[in-house]
């Protein structure tokens, strides 16, 4: 049972920080993904969505957050392993770093 993170939940879809999986699930119990942190952090801080290069060869150009690794990356928020990013792996520290951003940034939800 989610219940207790509805609130939040519909606070940061409101913001466009989260949508959903594709069906349209948000999960709150399922890990998410480099890729979802990613999304969030570009989000929550404001950066400018990026299509440049990036050299990775486990992110595609068509992938739905390739814009979002792209802008992390060129930031210089995330980085990757070698010639991969690790998208689907999360890190402890992807997690950290989203508290820290949601607290920076002054989200009160």
């Amino acid at each position: 049972d989610a219940k207790w993170a509805l609130n939040e939940v519909n606070a940061l879809y409101t913001l466009g920080i989260v949508s959903g999986d594709a069906d349209g699930l948000f999960e709150p119990h399922r890990d998410i993904t480099r890729g979802e942190a990613a999304k969030f952090v570009t989000k929550i801080a404001k950066l400018d969505l990026s299509s440049a290069e990036l050299p990775f060869s486990d992110v595609s150009k068509t992938a739905w957050y390739y814009p979002y690794v792209s802008a992390v990356y060129n930031a210089g928020v995330f980085k990757g392993r070698s010639r991969e990013f690790s998208v689907f792996p999360t890190q402890q520290q992807e997690k950290n770093l989203l508290l820290l951003f949601t607290d920076y940034s002054s989200l009160a939800i």
